[in-house]
């Protein structure tokens, strides 16, 4: 039996350029054209510059397209009907002339060395197909507000998997990936159907089969501003539950395989049912729990079990505190 390097280095033949590693920037815009300048100055500013920026106007209403058109013939822009995030980010991997591919979504940018950094993290893992950095994420005036790390990023190709699935998210989301192209064949595009986590979905399904490395240190910023979907609840529920359904597969079969992910989504159903009891989804919150210690009574059930009670009594779950 191979072992898990010449695995991996047979599944990564035909990727080339790991030395210099030229890499195109994806740059997706919907109505951030209020943003859109911050990113592309951002690319600019790196101590080694991308082969190629391609920005994709999803069907922007404001003034992205003007916003965008200053800075060519350095920027590619591409119009198209609006479709979404994945679609606009597919776009964009598909005009990309330049096998190594980052992304960097509108309201969010980049530090000087993230592209350095990154090509150096590539160089020296050869069975690597995709990178990603630590990242900062940061409110309207640049100011951190916590560190964003992933814990799993120098482990195991499983454990790497494994922890996706327990909701551990890579650093910096899509704006710290850079990926190799031909991976995209192999395990697919962005999901258009998944309206949120689609980057999650994706990376769970690049982590079935290639092998992740890691550039130390923070090199993204991630805007948190009120239009950040990620403060949408419902939606965020609905896609969290979802892509754990949508990828079970990926954790191959038997009891084990069983057991784990229903381990892995009593913890999403905890974090969700805690979200919505307190967003005052009442309904969708007692459901979450029950669920959760259903499905692991003996691991993170207890803890829904102790958050439901709480709500029941009249404080905010995993607060301490009373409802008013």
């Amino acid at each position: 039996m191979p072992d898990q390097a010449s695995r991996m280095a047979s599944q990564n033949e035909g990727i080339e350029g790991r030395a210099t590693v030229p890499i195109a920037v994806v740059i997706p815009c919907y109505n951030y054209g209020r943003f859109l300048a911050d990113a592309i100055e951002s690319v600019f500013a790196q101590t080694v510059q991308p082969a190629e920026i391609i920005v994709v106007d999803d069907g922007s209403t404001d003034g992205t397209r003007e916003v965008a058109r200053t800075f060519v013939p350095r920027v590619r822009y591409i119009y198209q009907d609006h479709a979404g995030l994945s679609a606009a980010r597919n776009t964009g991997v598909c005009a990309a002339r330049i096998p190594w591919i980052a992304f960097l979504d509108a309201d969010d940018r980049w530090l000087p060395t993230k592209i350095e950094a990154q090509a150096t993290a590539l160089a020296g893992n050869p069975n690597a197909a995709w990178v990603f950095s630590d990242a900062q994420i940061v409110d309207y005036n640049g100011t951190c507000l916590k560190k964003w790390t992933f814990p799993y990023a120098d482990g195991t190709r499983e454990d790497l998997l494994r922890g996706l699935f327990l909701g551990h998210g890579i650093a910096g989301s899509a704006s710290s990936v850079v990926v190799h192209q031909s991976c995209f064949k192999h395990v697919g595009l962005f999901d258009p159907r998944m309206k949120a986590l689609e980057d999650h979905d994706l990376w769970l399904r690049l982590a079935s089969r290639y092998q992740l490395a890691h550039a130390q240190g923070v090199h993204v910023q991630i805007t948190r501003h009120p239009s950040s979907m990620s403060r949408d609840v419902r939606l965020m529920r609905k896609y969290m539950h979802r892509v754990l359904w949508k990828n079970r597969g990926l954790l191959g079969a038997g009891s084990e395989a069983w057991r784990f992910w229903n381990h892995a989504y009593s913890g999403i159903l905890l974090t969700t049912g805690k979200m919505s009891l307190r967003r005052g989804l009442v309904a969708e919150g007692t459901n979450d729990l029950l669920q959760s210690a259903l499905r692991d009574p003996f691991g993170w059930g207890r803890t829904s079990l102790g958050l439901l009670a709480e709500w029941l009594i009249g404080r905010w779950p995993g607060t301490g505190e009373r409802r008013s």
